[in-house]
């Protein structure tokens, strides 16, 4: 479900006390995404890694063919592979058509 489709990620708010989260929107193309299993998997052009932080709640907009969807994400694995930036996730509050 939503496989290859473009995604746009932004930090709603970060749970480390003291820290400034990354207010920027980051593009990103959904490799895997399973919502009976609350996961997605995410490949992340143009930005470093680095910039996506495992202590921060995002809002993910799917743009599919019949509009965006919108769910909120927390990260839990982002790693270099063949294919470049990969980020991995919990979806935390279903799928929706409106944010």
């Amino acid at each position: 479900m939503f496989e290859n489709e473009r995604a746009v990620i932004k930090v709603e708010e970060c749970y480390l006390e003291g820290s400034e989260p990354d207010r920027g929107e980051h593009r990103c193309k959904v490799l895997f995404c399973d919502p009976n299993q609350d996961d997605i998997k995410l490949l992340l052009y143009e930005d470093d890694i680095t910039v996506i932080s495992l202590d921060s709640i995002y809002l993910c907009r799917i743009d599919c063919e019949d509009g965006p969807i919108y769910c909120r994400v927390t990260f839990y694995k982002r790693f270099l592979d063949k294919l470049g930036c990969v980020i991995c996730a919990r979806i935390g509050s279903g799928f929706s058509k409106k944010i």
